[in-house]
């Protein structure tokens, strides 16, 4: 349950939402995080939330893990709502990689998400869940491009990787 503070936070996110780079007041971290936890069957309207913020800011850490345990579904909740749950989940990760910000942290995370995503069979998505499976994985294959051509061009930014590279390992 949010307390009367976390649903002005929600409202305010609502009516107008932050802009790319802010960061959310303690209130609304606090909504937010909060109401990932509920019951799979009615978490739709947080991970939608979710969804919309990570285009915008970096998300909390809990949040984002709590967005991750959202792949997995839930045996008490009927199938439709784990499906919607799931590509919601799916969109809020793609989302968090628009902006540089949230780019530099799922860089480091493109790892975890990939094993954690590979784990979630294609039967539990629908179409528009597939669509934003793929579109997380060439997300993440994008940031690890990036940073592979960025090792290659300015060797002086990641000299042990390049070495590395040269060796051919």
């Amino acid at each position: 349950m949010l307390n009367a503070g976390e649903l002005a936070a929600v409202d305010a996110i609502i009516a107008k939402p932050p802009s790319v780079g802010a960061t959310l007041p303690p209130a609304a971290v606090s909504a937010v995080t909060k109401s990932l936890e509920w019951p799979a069957a009615h978490r739709l309207p947080s991970l939608d939330l979710a969804r919309v913020l990570a285009a915008s800011i970096v998300l909390p850490a809990d949040a984002m893990l709590l967005v991750l345990a959202s792949l997995q579904g839930d045996d008490s909740a009927p199938a439709k709502a784990n499906e919607t749950n799931a590509m919601l989940a799916l969109r809020a990760i793609a989302n968090s990689m628009l902006h540089s910000a949230g780019a530099t942290v799922m860089a480091s995370m493109c790892d975890d998400v990939l094993s954690f995503v590979s784990q979630v069979p294609s039967s539990s998505l629908s179409a528009p869940g597939r669509v934003a499976r793929s579109t997380v994985a060439l997300k993440c294959v994008r940031l690890a491009l990036a940073a592979l051509i960025i090792a290659a061009t300015r060797p002086w930014l990641y000299p042990r990787r390049c070495r590395r590279a040269r060796r051919g390992h």
